[in-house]
């Protein structure tokens, strides 16, 4: 496994279950951003909306055969289990995260539907496990493929013919050549202590995954429903600068977790939601 790739495993393993404690998404196993959409009430909807966003491609292909591309401890995939059919996968990069997620869905009893493995999605050779997939999503997970890897090929070859893929994720809305160097210096951040270095444009995927064979069906931006800039993000952005030397697992998630609210804020990023279908 590549240097990169073991700095994601080290990044998860270490932070995953002060993830769960003290993230807001916790208590239903989302590591994922709560998304605040019309009609969403409360905190664990809106923990839970994304879910519900994948639930309806599940059911418009009755899809039986699931794939999420870095599935945590596998919270999406137990709660669409418990309303769905269907055998359900999860790639993880993290051992502690498929350590975590086993024992949580054999206390729920979904060993027989849902299983977590434990590799590197950016490996091609990890897609030969998973042929005819009807759903493949991938949430706040492509941001860490290395900069310049591409699969969208290997997950076109990996959908079943009207199979969907969705990816809800952290998006650029410029070339990084017109960016200021202020901009510059805080998507470094970003990339650096959020070990994201695979962040990019909506177009550039799209354009990606057409060339790959797959027709672009919605493209949404979740960004005017997330609740950015709270009290505690402000105390963040206040430390965040005397940390930036800090490789401590605490301090990466602060200044990293800055730089995308100031991203956010400044326009740099959407928080997008986009969905391709397989002829």
């Amino acid at each position: 496994m590549a240097t990169h790739q073991e700095g994601v495993a080290d990044y998860y393993n270490r932070n995953t279950r002060r993830f769960l404690r003290l993230g807001r998404g916790g208590a239903q196993l989302a590591i994922h951003r709560p998304v605040w959409a019309p009609g969403v009430r409360g905190a664990r909807q809106a923990a839970l909306y994304i879910n519900r966003r994948i639930e309806e491609h599940i059911a418009a292909v009755d899809a039986r055969e699931i794939l999420d591309l870095g599935c945590g401890v596998g919270g999406s995939m137990i709660d669409l289990a418990a309303t769905r059919d269907g055998r359900f996968a999860g790639v993880t990069i993290s051992h502690e995260q498929k350590q975590i997620g086993d024992e949580i869905i054999l206390k729920r009893g979904f060993q027989n539907r849902i299983r977590i493995f434990e590799g590197d999605f950016s490996d091609p050779g990890v897609f030969r496990l998973f042929r005819n997939q009807q759903i493949i999503y991938a949430v706040e997970s492509l941001v860490h493929l290395p900069e310049k890897s591409d699969i969208t090929g290997f997950i076109a070859d990996s959908l079943a013919p009207g199979g969907r893929f969705i990816i809800c994720d952290d998006m650029l809305t410029r070339a990084e050549e017109v960016l200021a160097e202020r901009e510059k210096s805080v998507l470094a951040d970003f990339r650096r202590c959020w070990h994201a270095p695979g962040i990019r444009p909506a177009a550039g995927w799209i354009n990606a995954f057409t060339k790959a064979g797959l027709e672009s069906l919605s493209a949404e931006d979740f960004t005017p429903w997330l609740k950015i800039f709270r009290p505690r993000d402000m105390a963040a952005a206040l430390v965040a600068p005397f940390l930036r030397s800090s490789s401590s697992p605490w301090a990466e998630n602060i200044v990293g977790g800055s730089a995308l609210q100031y991203m956010l804020m400044r326009g740099m990023t959407q928080y997008r939601f986009l969905v391709f279908r397989k002829p």
